[in-house]
């Protein structure tokens, strides 16, 4: 099997993906995309209203890697499932984190230049406390930022994967159902949330309404690293079968992501494909673009919006301006704070007693 940290076509699909959600939060949110929307309607349409389908891709992508790294054979290669979903918390957090704190500085400063329904009110300790444990959703509480709900997703879904591994791996489950028992249950609970589990406004806080997606991904990976096509076509039957069932873009885009990865994976094109290495370079500034951008576009559209209300081509500048920004910081923040916070990371886990 491929590495999964050598897969330029997996690095595209992360890279193009983050751009389109920055584009995405641009047009729908603030006063800039209002202003901008008329010269060219049909673009910002497109924008507001599809270009965040790019988080199915983003769910996909998150359990194919999540697979690949907990289980690249079908067996988990961890023993305390606690320490994994530790580490997981310590990948995101530091990120995360900062991005609040770009946030809050950022609806302050809004708040002091202009008045709009997309800027913030002031937050309470309250509110700063649970963003910070990533539990907002769960209770109730408004977010500080457009993109930390699917940070506190991925922490979920990330731990629901590696429950159901550690579980298929222990020896009455895997005596009973087989050494691979863990993608097993991965699937099926995938399988049944296509099929309709958790479906509904009332779950979308709760990673087990996006577990079908994450699901299809690490799928992806394990079909593709089967020796014989069964696992493919049976993928491709139960996510198209489901699709079929329901319908609609997002499970429409998740399933095409996910089908689409398996099949690259099996003849090697993720591998090759494409070439050159922008692909890496912006996937490995993605997540730090998805989780900054927000404060940074916030910040330009209170700026700009101030000084040139209501004025298309000033606007027009603004939104450039403020996507160019949003990914110079992300660039920052993965150079200052997600690389050292990485390095650390890794020192620490080899420096501990094996």
């Amino acid at each position: 099997m491929t590495d999964p940290a050598r897969l330029p076509l997996v690095d595209a699909v992360k890279a193009v993906g983050a751009q389109l959600i920055v584009l995405h939060h641009l047009a729908w949110y603030g006063p800039l995309g209002d202003t901008v929307a008329p010269l060219a309607p049909a673009l910002f349409d497109w924008l507001t209203y599809h270009a965040r389908l790019a988080v199915q891709a983003f769910l996909v992508v998150g359990g194919l890697l999540a697979a690949a790294s907990l289980a690249p054979a079908g067996v988990a290669r961890f023993d305390d499932p606690l320490v994994r979903i530790g580490r997981r918390w310590r990948r995101l957090a530091p990120t995360y984190l900062c991005a609040l704190a770009l946030a809050l500085a950022a609806g302050a400063f809004a708040r002091s230049l202009i008045v709009h329904e997309a800027v913030p009110s002031p937050p309470t300790w309250g509110q700063v406390l649970a963003n910070a444990a990533m539990l907002q959703d769960v209770l109730g509480i408004e977010a500080l930022s457009a993109g930390v709900w699917y940070v506190a997703i991925d922490l979920q879904l990330y731990a629901m994967g590696v429950a159901l591994l550690w579980l298929g791996a222990r020896p009455p489950v895997a005596r009973a159902a087989g050494p691979r028992a863990g993608p097993l249950l991965v699937c099926a609970l995938g399988t049944a949330a296509l099929y309709g589990l958790a479906r509904g406004d009332a779950w979308e806080p709760w990673g087990l309404h996006y577990v079908g997606a994450w699901a299809l991904g690490a799928a992806a990976w394990w079909a593709a690293g089967a020796p014989r096509a069964g696992w493919a076509w049976s993928l491709a039957a139960v996510a198209a079968g489901a699709w079929l069932i329901h319908g609609g873009n997002r499970l429409g885009v998740a399933v095409a992501v996910g089908i689409g990865l398996c099949a690259a994976l099996r003849s090697g094109l993720a591998g090759r494909w494409p070439h050159g290495r922008a692909a890496g370079w912006l996937a490995e500034r993605s997540y730090a673009l998805f989780l900054v951008h927000y404060p940074v576009c916030l910040a330009v559209n209170a700026a700009v919006s101030a000084a040139f209300p209501g004025q298309p081509w000033p606007a027009l500048a603004g939104f450039v301006l403020a996507w160019a920004a949003s990914n110079a910081v992300a660039v920052a923040v993965h150079r200052w704070v997600e690389r050292p916070a990485s390095a650390a990371r890794l020192s620490r886990r080899a420096g501990a007693p094996s």
